[in-house]
């Protein structure tokens, strides 16, 4: 039998990338203030720093900027659970 809950034996966590964080990475940013003080998810300023912090099932959110650097996936998904990478809300990425 599976989970009690949810049937999916992967349920990943979510991950954002913004590079107007100072910080290369923190555990304490805050989606609404673009921010590294006061929240509570993770935040990369690097896609491929974020990239490797990832675990099938997993979500990156890629909030609004112009990237200029190669972006080389250093993880994957498994069958079923894919790493997942998309633009956050309706931001122009």
């Amino acid at each position: 039998s599976c989970c009690s809950v949810s049937c999916s034996p992967f349920s990943g966590k979510t991950i954002y990338v913004d590079p107007l964080i100072t910080p290369a990475s923190c555990t304490t940013y805050n989606v609404a203030t673009r921010s590294c003080t006061g929240g509570t998810a993770t935040a990369y300023k690097d896609l491929n720093a974020a990239s490797s912090s990832t675990n099938p099932g997993d979500t990156v959110l890629v909030r609004k900027s112009t990237w200029t650097s190669s972006f080389v996936p250093q993880r994957s998904g498994a069958p079923g659970s894919y790493i997942t990478y998309k633009n956050y809300n309706a931001e122009g990425v």
